[in-house]
């Protein structure tokens, strides 16, 4: 499900978070290890197409966008 929504993300031009609370462990909201791996093994081999960044630095950019 991760990767497929990244892809849309792309086709449109827009923007999609991530919020992991826990990677393989046992925390109420998690993601398997290896699908983890997945999606950023996704996300290097397509990091021409995709700006990933922290979500204060993608925001503070809306913002600047924004004011222009």
């Amino acid at each position: 499900e991760l990767i497929p929504y990244v892809k849309e993300a792309i086709d449109k031009q827009g923007l999609c978070v991530f919020l992991f609370h826990g990677v393989g462990d046992d925390f109420h909201y998690t993601i398997d290890k290896e699908e983890h791996q997945k999606l950023i093994d996704y996300l290097q081999e397509h990091k021409d197409e995709l700006w990933v960044d922290t979500f204060l630095n993608v925001m503070n950019h809306v913002a600047y966008l924004k004011g222009k």
